[in-house]
Formats: C-alpha cells, sequence, structure tokens
C-alpha cells in the first residue's frame, strides 16, 4: 500500500514540471519572435530613411536653376526642400556653394515617428556636383546644369548625432 501512495504524489509535481519548462519553451519563442519583428520593422524604417535621401538630391539637382543657387556665393548655404511624406518619411535637402562652380548636395531622410530625433532610423547621402555649360547645336543657346561628379566623389553617409 505504500507503494501506491509514493507514486501518486509523485505524478502532480512531475506534471507541474512538464508544464513549467513548455510554458518557459514556449514564452522563449514568443520572445525570440517579438525581437525578429522589432529588427525587420527598424530595417524597414532604415530602408526607407535611405530610400527617402537618395531620391530627393536627384530632384533638386535637376530644378537647381529654379532655386536660386546662381545667387549664392561660395560658402553659402541653401534650404533646398523639406518633405514630408508617408508613413513618416521626412526628407531635407540643403545645397551648399563650395566654389565658383562645384556644390554639395547634402540630402537626408528620416522614418518613423518618435518624439525623440534619436531614435528615428536616419540616412544622409551627399553628392558633389559641378556647374556644366553647354552650347545648344540647334538654337545657339548656352545651357547651364549641374552635374553631380561620379563615385568616389559622392557618397551615402549614415548620420552620426
Amino acid at each position: 500500500m505504500t507503494s501506491n501512495r509514493v507514486e501518486r504524489g509523485a505524478a502532480v509535481p512531475l506534471a507541474l514540471f512538464v508544464l513549467v519548462v513548455l510554458g518557459v519553451l514556449i514564452g522563449s519563442t514568443l520572445w525570440a519572435a517579438h525581437v525578429e519583428s522589432r529588427a525587420g520593422h527598424q530595417a524597414l524604417q532604415a530602408l526607407k530613411a535611405r530610400l527617402a535621401a537618395e531620391l530627393a538630391w536627384p530632384d533638386v539637382v535637376d530644378r537647381f536653376d529654379s532655386l536660386g543657387v546662381f545667387a549664392m556665393v561660395p560658402g553659402d548655404s541653401l534650404v533646398a526642400g523639406l518633405w514630408a511624406g508617408a508613413g513618416g518619411v521626412t526628407t531635407g535637402v540643403v545645397v551648399h556653394r563650395l566654389g565658383p562652380e562645384f556644390f554639395l548636395v547634402d540630402s537626408e531622410g528620416r522614418a518613423g515617428v518618435s518624439l525623440s530625433r534619436s531614435a528615428q532610423p536616419t540616412f544622409r547621402s551627399q553628392v558633389v556636383a559641378r556647374l556644366d555649360s553647354t552650347v545648344d547645336s540647334a538654337t545657339g543657346r548656352a545651357t547651364v546644369s549641374l552635374r553631380p561628379l561620379t563615385a568616389p566623389f559622392w557618397s551615402g553617409l549614415p548620420r552620426v548625432d
């Protein structure tokens, strides 16, 4: 009769132990899924910031003549645009005149809605461009355009605050 009592008394603690082990396994799996989800969200926001920065500067280069960059003297800066896009993406572009014919186009993309600016993924793209004047063979008119220099004279730099 004593052997039956020992067997019955071991079943409840063994069942509790199995439940605790299963709870820990399920909890750790859910925690890992949560961490992966957050990492994926942050990677997506960083990609949005990079895309916003990379797509902003060509627009400014294309329409530089309407921005009034000819009036700038070397050392001047001009805010060429601030845009707010869908999904909390913001972009700002600043043009710096480096010399008589060289410009630095600095675009910065931010993604995500956060009260803290340091918590937002940020990407900065800087392009050195040069004024290029050509004469149209058909009309004989001189045209001036802004042409970005090829790599390695421009680079996409992550923002470090």
